[in-house]
């Protein structure tokens, strides 16, 4: 996509060039889950990508509705379907004229939606791949997070975590350590790399 694509959507997007990474993990990182074989990836297109996670005003204004637990609009919408999330990303293309990306029938609260041909073919905005997701949260680390760190084996839930670099978690991802909700309102932690906030923690990602 050109730069303009990113920049016309109601939501602030940055511009990712093609690149290659390794995908996944190997086997002595802690979290990981059986189906994370690390794995090399090329990805041949550009694509652009959010800056931050949809909010709840965003999402209410293209569909109508908020379906998160807890209202709080500058904070990233949760309780939301793979089918809900492609009739947002439809939206938004339908709102400027662009190549709808899914087919979707319903309405309201409930959407039933399936690809309409290969992402990489849509002219108009989509929800990125696993792969692209995952090249975008690492921005360019090889690491479990993007400031370089990894857990260790002292990590415990809901205390504060200290990754194998000596930084804590608490400067980039909200987690039941550091937040009393069930959200906190997007891009208030460090970026990574590539400009991109709540990569880690905030929804589960």
């Amino acid at each position: 996509p050109e730069d303009r694509f990113c920049e016309q959507a109601p939501l602030e997007m940055v511009r990712l060039g093609p690149g290659d990474f390794d995908m996944g993990s190997d086997d002595g990182e802690l979290g990981r889950g059986d189906d994370e074989d690390l794995h090399h990836v090329t990805l041949r297109q550009g694509f652009c990508i959010g800056v931050y996670e949809v909010t709840q005003a965003e999402f209410e204004a293209q569909l109508g509705f908020n379906p998160s637990y807890e209202e709080c609009q500058e904070c990233p919408v949760d309780l939301v379907s793979w089918h809900d999330a492609a009739a947002f990303a439809n939206a938004v293309s339908d709102a400027l004229d662009l190549e709808l990306c899914y087919d979707c029938t319903g309405g309201g609260q409930s959407w039933e939606c399936s690809s309409s041909g290969s992402p990489y073919d849509c002219t108009g905005y989509r929800l990125p791949t696993e792969a692209e997701w995952e090249y975008a949260a690492r921005a360019g680390t090889s690491s479990a997070y993007s400031n370089g760190g990894n857990l260790t084996a002292e990590a415990e839930s809901c205390t504060e975590v200290i990754l194998d670099n000596g930084e804590s978690l608490d400067e980039f991802a909200w987690y039941c350590y550091n937040s009393p909700n069930d959200t906190e309102e997007v891009g208030q932690l460090d970026d990574n790399a590539w400009g991109l906030f709540d990569t880690s923690g905030n929804v589960l990602e």
